[in-house]
């Protein structure tokens, strides 16, 4: 890759960040059931498998990539697993969604941008 190559900016890593917790959080204070259904409710294994890849693609993939652009698409699709793990959770597991919210922003704080913020000197 030439010097020139345009490089993803720390602040649109804060956003997608920021946007995608406000996501997760919106749609648990806001659009969730109300109350818990039971009948047609999911294990919470399928929150917790969201959590589990995204939990490792933090730990074991993310740190790999040296390229910015490589490592913002790690990012990406990390965070939207974490969030898709909050979010499906107040669905698909209504009994259990307050673990599931726990669960997504665990998740979602492993993946504070700090590491994108270029290192001086």
């Amino acid at each position: 890759m030439n010097a020139t190559a345009r490089t993803t900016p720390v602040l649109v890593w804060w956003i997608v960040w920021v946007v995608t917790l406000g996501i997760v959080l919106f749609v648990y204070f806001k659009l969730g059931p109300r109350a818990a259904s039971g009948a047609h409710a999911l294990p919470l294994a399928v929150p917790l498998v969201l959590f589990l890849l995204s939990g490792s693609g933090r730990v074991f993939f993310l740190p790999r990539y040296k390229e910015r652009e490589k490592a913002f698409t790690a990012f990406r699709l990390g965070v939207s697993l974490a969030g898709g793990c909050g979010v499906m959770s107040v669905f698909l597991t209504p009994d259990t969604k307050v673990i599931g919210l726990v669960l997504g922003v665990l998740s979602l704080v492993a993946y504070v941008p700090i590491f994108a913020i270029p290192k001086q000197g």
